[in-house]
């Protein structure tokens, strides 16, 4: 199988993240930049005089208004750092509380009396909400129109409500299923369980949700530079941050953690985790680690309940094909991947004058280009492509038209020829710019070939491997009494593609083998078919036998 193909193209995004249990809500700012020219984005939080005014958030272009339903214009009081709205609804009181990226606001539901439901009207144009799996509210932004609203993507989640709970007196809290949550026609209706509140103590508290969110979720740092993940926690929990496997324990080395301006002392446990108890940070966090070795690194952030990662990748080169109608068309973006396999091509690319082009209709590589729900870009298994590419903006884009077709070279990698489009052109996938050439990295090909030179105790086993993008570090074969891999004859070096043999040696007489060839680069070992062969026998012939009154015809010679 061919690898990933990464995509560097970093575009200016601004997530906003709002927490809202029934009665809390919880907002954290996150930013994604991808233009230079966008280094700033305006933030704005406008409080209401009264409680039954919207609370306003502003930030860019993003416009969201959450307006309480049914509740009592009461003004606000100052208890502290908070603010307090007494009786805004029957037996209930609002606290809230605003620092530099959040607002947290508690309804506390002081005894029994209180309304058996909450709505709030929400005003997000240019969203769409969908439901997640796990219980919580996604909006998604609908600027990007190249991608289908029917299968919304996580880079475009704007706002999350995650799924609520309660907290009583005693501070035992329930479960999300004890708290219904629905969203009908831009109106939020929070509902909590009646059974669970006439169980447990009053007041009770709709606690804002443990959540973690990781703001830049894609980093390529090279070797020697800081891989800084921002991120922003909501509530209280503990925080654990750790390698997600042994090439990021090895390659890359903690440097600190910091909440804010202020840099927090965790501890740090075994396998390069890193610990904080009770971790609560109003502002956008982050942790920083050294990469000692560029490569493919994952961290794993635990806080509560909740998981996230984040991702480190590095590629040396930024990969492009060209169209003279169209300009650059990344296949290196940060947002988006292409995954090229032996069946076909999935993902999208990203062109900065066309939009997004998508390769594969739903996702799955092998389309047979023969319906309008099963078209993609298809490989033959040793690079030739064929198929079709699509873009809302241009249309249809051939990868085998009848003047030209784009093939993957199954040594290097790259990318050759070129694809049409009847509105746009010829794309270019092999222009002259060796480092923006678009270049496949994978596992290596393989092939076992019938053996050779066949002996008693030795033979020629023999095989093909192709590099495909990276060099052949160690190449062979395994073999055995059976498909199994009981004795290996291998060779270490940097090797191109092509044949190779070995001689296998110190074999059993007469025995049966089953051997096949491997090989192994950068991406990782790929194993031919076994193939079978027995060795020979030390015997050149087998004794004859007469029996007695055996009679032989004339002309037979015994040799």
């Amino acid at each position: 199988m061919y690898d990933t193909v990464r995509m560097n193209n970093k575009k200016n995004k601004l997530k906003i993240f709002i927490f809202l249990a029934i009665f809390a809500f919880m907002i954290a700012i996150g930013f994604y930049f991808l233009y230079s020219k966008k280094n700033a984005v305006n933030f704005s939080l406008e409080q209401p005089n009264v409680y039954t005014d919207a609370l306003k958030i502003t930030a860019g272009s993003v416009e969201l208004l959450i307006k309480p339903l049914d509740a009592v214009a009461a003004t606000p009081e100052t208890d502290g750092a908070e603010t307090v709205y007494k009786d805004t609804y029957a037996k209930t009181d609002i606290r809230q509380r605003i620092d530099n990226y959040l607002i947290k606001e508690d309804i506390v539901l002081k005894e029994a009396g209180h309304p058996a439901e909450f709505r709030f009207a929400i005003s997000a144009d240019g969203l769409v909400a969908q439901a997640e799996a796990n219980g919580d509210l996604g909006f998604y932004s609908i600027e990007n129109k190249t991608r289908e609203m029917n299968e919304p993507h996580p880079l475009d989640r704007i706002f999350t409500i995650p799924a609520a709970f309660l907290i009583d007196a005693k501070g035992i809290k329930s479960s999300v299923r004890d708290v219904s949550m629905a969203y009908v026609d831009g109106v939020l209706t929070f509902k909590p369980d009646s059974a669970w509140l006439a169980a447990h103590p009053y007041p009770i508290v709709l606690d804002p949700s443990v959540e973690i969110s990781i703001l830049n979720l894609y980093s390529h740092p090279i070797e020697g530079d800081d891989w800084i993940v921002s991120f922003t926690t909501s509530g209280k929990a503990d925080l654990l941050i750790s390698p997600n496997d042994a090439v990021t324990i090895a390659d890359d080395e903690f440097v600190s953690l910091w909440c804010g301006n202020k840099q927090i002392q965790p501890q740090i446990l075994a396998g390069d985790g890193i610990f904080f108890k009770d971790w609560e940070c109003l502002e956008i966090s982050k942790v920083i680690h050294n990469t000692k070795t560029a490569g493919d690194h994952t961290l794993k952030f635990q806080f509560g309940g909740e998981i996230a990662y984040a991702y480190n990748h590095f590629t040396g080169d930024r990969r492009y094909a060209w169209g003279e109608n169209t300009g650059w068309i990344n296949a290196s973006s940060t947002h988006e991947t292409l995954t090229v396999t032996d069946a076909g091509i999935t993902g999208y690319a990203w062109g900065e004058n066309i939009g997004w082009l998508k390769f594969d209709y739903d996702g799955v590589a092998g389309a047979t280009n023969t319906t309008a729900d099963d078209w993609g870009v298809v490989n033959d298994g040793n690079g030739n492509l064929a198929g079709y590419a699509w873009g809302e903006n241009i249309g249809w884009l051939n990868f085998d038209s009848a003047h030209s077709q784009v093939v993957i070279n199954r040594d290097s990698g790259d990318f050759g020829g070129y694809a049409w489009g009847e509105n746009i052109g010829w794309v270019n996938f092999q222009h002259t710019l060796s480092n923006y050439v678009v270049r496949n990295l994978d596992t290596p090909a393989v092939v076992t070939y019938p053996a050779g030179a066949i002996g008693s105790q030795s033979v020629m086993a023999r095989g093909q491997a192709w590099r495909r993008g990276a060099d052949i570090t160690e190449r062979g074969f395994k073999y055995g009494l059976s498909e199994t891999d009981t004795w290996t004859k291998s060779e270490s070096g940097n090797f191109k593609s092509g044949d190779f043999e070995l001689l296998l040696e110190n074999l059993t007489p007469g025995t049966a083998y089953y051997v096949r060839a491997y090989a192994t680069n950068s991406e990782g070992t790929v194993y031919g078919a076994y193939v079978l062969f027995s060795a020979e026998s030390t015997h050149k012939g087998s004794p004859i036998i007469f029996k007695r009154g055996t009679i032989l015809k004339e002309q037979i010679i015994l040799k």
